[in-house]
């Protein structure tokens, strides 16, 4: 299984390829990514946002349509453990809870459009779409995470 990293973490995970295209919102259309999809071959992408807003929610938006277009089956959202910041450090928290949406910093606004985003597009296709929480900034520990759950065939 071949798989892609795009976004903010390019060149962390080693012997996974980035895709070397432009990341900027104004450039994403569906189609055009779906191209380049196609052509790198990938099976899974990795998707890291950038703590942009605009770029975070349209990029995830439009690789979301663009995956679920080409027949990618899955996508890996790269995502940040501070959506959780809400709930009391004391509180065992685990893969079924949700944000806090009123209670989360600003800076984690955009990963939880891009979480959203790709969210209702699986609801709609048969895009699978896996979450993974990690800590911010990334560690080394991170990619080894994510390269987990590329190999995780049941979520």
């Amino acid at each position: 299984m071949s798989t892609l990293v795009i976004g903010t973490l390019l060149g962390l995970i080693p012997d996974v390829p980035d895709w070397e295209g432009n990341l900027f919102a104004a450039e994403y259309d569906p189609a055009m990514l779906g191209v380049a999809l196609l052509e790198s071959g990938a099976e899974t992408v990795i998707y890291a946002p950038p703590r942009d807003v605009l770029v975070a929610a349209r990029t995830a938006y439009a690789l979301g349509v663009a995956a679920a277009d080409v027949g990618i089956p899955r996508i890996i959202l790269a995502s940040s453990m501070e959506l959780l910041a809400g709930y009391p450090r004391n509180w065992r928290v685990d893969a079924r809870w949700k944000p806090m949406a009123d209670r989360y910093p600003n800076h984690t606004l955009p990963l939880w459009l891009a979480e959203l985003s790709l969210r209702e597009i699986a609801r709609a296709t048969n895009l699978r779409v896996s979450v993974v929480r990690l800590p911010y900034p990334p560690t080394p520990e991170s990619a080894e995470v994510l390269l987990q759950a590329t190999k995780d065939t049941e979520r």
